[in-house]
């Protein structure tokens, strides 16, 4: 089955909410399960991701706005009803937000991570490379001999922190991250030093595509994950109209009218 079809059976299965008290909400919450069937970059994932989250705020506070009087139990049994405790923070709220929310965060710092793994391999494939030079054996150095020498080393020395530079930078705009990493400078390369450099490009390039087949599956692990809680939360909601009407509208009445009565 494929995810047209997927999605076909589940926009079939969805319930009349004309009446329902969340339905702004769960609205919302069909039009992101929409979009994430049919995301395939990071940048849109975390944005339609972070709507969910807003949604999942909005649903909570509405409910938590109507937490009952202490000893209440029968009103307290319905309000734990829709909302989940977390087991660090004890702090409810609409269940699978905190999902979302740590899915978000690994999504965020996946293009990291996978930015610090391509450094690993590429600079240990490059690590051999990066020391290769021409060797001329010289007997008897005048002084210029010397200075040019020195120059030789120094140039060396600059070469070497540019390649790393070089590699830093073309790695983290490889995996969109490049924004946190300062450009490089220029570099007159000699002959040997352009083809390191050549060397190391394709050796980044290739590394890269070699991991952007685990990065997809990595990222569609983690839509599967935003997309089955999501449609557990959309059906959460919807058959649960009558408790949702009972919480946010009846209890709501209830409040107004003893309000009312202290006037």
């Amino acid at each position: 089955m494929n995810k047209e079809e997927t999605y076909k059976i589940i926009k079939d299965g969805y319930q009349n909410i004309v009446k329902h008290p969340l339905k702004t909400e769960i609205t919302e919450l069909r039009e992101c399960l929409e979009m994430l069937y049919g995301i395939p970059e990071v940048g849109n994932f975390l944005e339609t991701v972070n709507r969910v989250i807003l949604c999942c705020n909005v649903i909570s506070t509405r409910i938590i706005n109507m937490i009952p009087e202490r000893g209440d139990m029968t009103k307290f049994s319905s309000f734990s009803e829709m909302l989940s405790v977390h087991p660090i923070d004890m702090y409810p709220r609409i269940r699978h937000s905190f999902d979302f929310e740590n899915i978000k965060e690994k999504v965020h710092n996946l293009n990291v991570i996978f930015y610090d793994s391509t450094m690993t391999i590429v600079s240990k494939q490059f690590e051999k490379v990066q020391d290769l030079k021409l060797v001329i054996k010289k007997k008897d150095l005048s002084e210029s001999d010397l200075e040019a020498d020195t120059a030789d080393q120094i140039n060396s020395i600059e070469f070497t922190l540019h390649l790393l530079g070089l590699m830093r930078f073309n790695i983290a705009e490889k995996w969109g991250i490049s924004d946190s990493f300062s450009k490089v400078n220029q570099f007159d390369y000699d002959t040997v030093q352009l083809m390191k450099v050549e060397f190391l490009n394709k050796l980044i390039e290739d590394s890269c595509k070699l991991q952007v087949r685990e990065w997809k599956l990595n990222m569609e692990r983690y839509r599967d994950d935003v997309l089955n809680r999501l449609i557990h939360l959309i059906k959460f909601l919807e058959v649960n109209s009558s408790l949702a009407h009972e919480i946010l509208v009846n209890w709501n009445v209830e409040k107004s009218n003893c309000g009312r009565m202290y006037s």
